[in-house]
């Protein structure tokens, strides 16, 4: 794996396809003005390798003892819903996962294989690509473009914040593509905005603003 600087505000991380899964990726960042970081991930299978036919990757990220673990989404139970959803598991791998609205790939896995937070589901859908969760005087906001495949992920644990006296929560996400193809490039785009916390609806106004 190798990680270089392009120029002062954009750099890459790189990963050659290895002998375990055989699968290349590269994520692109790029630092924007005055509180942006903008993702752009693209991999490639090189071996028919994964015999389900679907392929997943997970992007896990520890929050480091936030007063409130929660994470909201606009969303609801229903598919025409579209109201805020506040997201709080009580236990590693208990619903953990949320879909979009129209998401009805079901992954299948191996009988037998460890319990996992991508196989234990919410009964809450989200309407958008984005999420949101309160540290302290700051927002952290998690969006992505429509229409890439894209789960979100809670859990409440992940080791233990001594100073603070509590754990520090998970918001995380994948990336699932229900079928690929060798050689074909698969990607999405993301967004992750680091600011001063606001109402919700100038952080609807970022989603609408960068999704154009």
């Amino acid at each position: 794996m190798t990680f270089k600087k392009i120029n002062d505000h954009q750099a890459e991380l790189h990963q050659p396809a290895r002998p375990n899964f055989h699968v290349e990726s590269t994520t692109r960042f790029n630092l924007c003005a005055p509180w942006y970081l903008d993702l752009d991930f693209r991999w490639k299978p090189h071996q028919h390798l994964h015999e389900r036919g679907w392929f997943g990757c997970f992007w896990a990220s520890y929050i480091n003892g936030p007063a409130y673990k929660s994470l909201y989404f606009s969303g609801g139970l229903s598919k025409v819903e579209s109201l805020w959803m506040q997201f709080c598991t009580q236990a590693h791998n208990d619903e953990s996962t949320v879909l979009a609205h129209g998401d009805d790939f079901e992954l299948t896995w191996e009988e037998g294989t460890h319990d996992a937070l991508f196989k234990n589901f919410s009964r809450m859908r989200y309407a958008k690509p984005l999420y949101y969760g309160n540290v302290d005087w700051l927002v952290y906001i998690m969006m992505f473009k429509p229409g890439n495949g894209i789960r979100m992920t809670h859990s409440p644990s992940g080791g233990t914040n001594q100073a603070a006296k509590t754990t520090n929560p998970a918001w995380d996400w994948q990336f699932i593509v229900p079928k690929y193809e060798v050689a074909q490039e698969y990607s999405y785009q993301a967004r992750v905005v680091l600011r001063p916390s606001c109402p919700r609806e100038e952080i609807l106004a970022e989603y609408e603003k960068w999704t154009g």
